[in-house]
């Protein structure tokens, strides 16, 4: 869900809109943006113009009203007449502040949003120019991935509003507001040609048949108890929120295990070039390659289809590759969601068990409500919680692990060191109702 996290003399900063490629254009990028928004029930959008291509950014009401039911949306006493994409602003804030191109852009942002009490953190990262990750997430969990992307070594920017972190920029929100521009407000997704038809049609009719107060006044009044009772149920933006994170989990585990086991039959040293270290996950590998006195075009020719990235490779003993992964995400249904207590402790403990018995490790992590919102108003018999659970062991027994994993389970990365014995940790998490 989406939530304008910040407001500033009337403009409102959104965090946590949806991103996707735009692949249409004209009147046909018209009928794209209704279908997507329709979707998921978007109310607004933004176009992000990067490179040769265009990026959808759908705004789906949150917590906080929507701008499309009211006129303008209060946060702390201060009124948002405009919207505004906080990821984009922020990208405009950096490449008109430093001048550095948007392309080389690798920066993140992370800030408290109005009125949150520090308990949730609006996150915001882009990788070589493109939003990667827009959305809001619980302290710590924020702090999780802002590590990990860190770790990367891509050398990113990090900007938060708040000392809390190491080597960070401070910033304030309200000096984002000002790198707003026309480019980045979020409009409202435009009805069907049809549908306006059909509209005038129906208050044609009402005028002529004058029934003013059974077909205006009353629906009118019906549509604010309502809506009354939707703000104080918020179970049904829950599950769909739900629905639409269970399409896309993490990594598909037997898409994962095809992977490693092609991995496995790779060369790990070819022509002087051997493999140090590989960080992926279910979109693209990042290779580091140790130089015993091989030419890099011999590399580049052996991982044809691969990207080498200059930046990470300014020594003459390394190499940085970029390789598509092609891997399939994991679909998360009901029935593979364990119950908490008892059925959970069955469920996990044996392939653990297992795992220890054969060398391995496993180590649990922060637990929090999934998808990331504001619960308030929120059956608590429907919400599913996740549990950061990793998996270390080497690689020949990888595609054991995996298959000894319950369905619950669901991994969406893994790193593997090679100068560590083979060592791989596979990153994933726990779903239980």
């Amino acid at each position: 869900m989406s939530t304008i996290v910040h407001v500033h003399q009337g403009l409102g900063l959104a965090c946590g809109l949806r991103w996707s490629v735009l692949d249409a254009a004209g009147r046909k990028a018209n009928a794209s943006i209704r279908t997507a928004g329709r979707a998921i029930g978007a109310s607004r959008y933004a176009i992000d113009d990067f490179g040769a291509g265009k990026y959808l950014g759908l705004y789906t009401p949150g917590a906080l009203p929507s701008a499309t039911s009211v006129t303008s949306v209060t946060i702390g006493g201060h009124k948002a007449r405009r919207i505004h994409s906080l990821a984009l602003v922020f990208i405009a804030a950096i490449v008109r502040s430093s001048n550095v191109q948007r392309e080389r852009v690798n920066a993140i942002l992370s800030a408290a949003p109005d009125g949150a009490q520090g308990q949730t953190r609006a996150l915001v990262i882009i990788e070589g120019g493109r939003i990667v990750h827009d959305s809001l997430q619980a302290r710590g969990r924020a702090t999780d991935i802002v590590d990990e992307y860190r770790a990367r070594g891509e050398d990113f920017q990090l900007f938060a509003d708040r000392p809390e972190y190491d080597e960070a920029s401070l910033i304030d929100l309200s000096e984002l507001a000002a790198h707003a521009g026309k480019a980045s407000l979020t409009r409202a997704i435009a009805r069907h040609p049809a549908q306006r038809v059909l509209a005038w049609a129906a208050l044609t009719a009402v005028a002529l048949y004058g029934a003013h107060h059974r077909m205006v006044v009353m629906p009118h009044q019906r549509a604010q108890e309502a809506r009354k009772k939707a703000e104080q149920d918020r179970t049904p933006l829950y599950l769909r929120a739900l629905g639409e994170a269970m399409g896309n989990a993490g990594w598909s585990a037997p898409s994962l295990a095809q992977h490693l086991e092609r991995l496995a039959a790779s060369p790990f040293f070819y022509r002087g070039w051997a493999l140090k270290s590989v960080d992926c996950n279910v979109m693209t590998c990042t290779e580091s390659w140790s130089r015993h006195g091989g030419m890099v075009t011999d590399l580049m020719d052996m991982r044809s289809g691969g990207r080498y990235v200059p930046e990470r490779s300014m020594g003459d003993k390394e190499a940085v590759i970029e390789m598509p992964c092609g891997g399939q995400a994991a679909v998360l249904t009901g029935a593979a969601i364990a119950g908490a207590g008892i059925a959970l402790h069955k469920a996990v403990k044996p392939p653990l068990n297992l795992l220890e018995n054969a060398g391995a490790t496993g180590q649990f992590g922060e637990t929090g409500t999934w998808p990331v919102m504001p619960m308030a108003g929120v059956r608590p018999d429907v919400v599913v919680r996740r549990t950061r659970l990793d998996i270390h062991f080497k690689l020949p027994f990888a595609v054991q692990a995996l298959q000894a994993m319950p369905p619950n389970w669901v991994p969406d990365s893994y790193v593997l060191a090679t100068e560590q014995g083979m060592s791989i940790s596979i990153k994933g998490f726990l779903y239980e109702k």
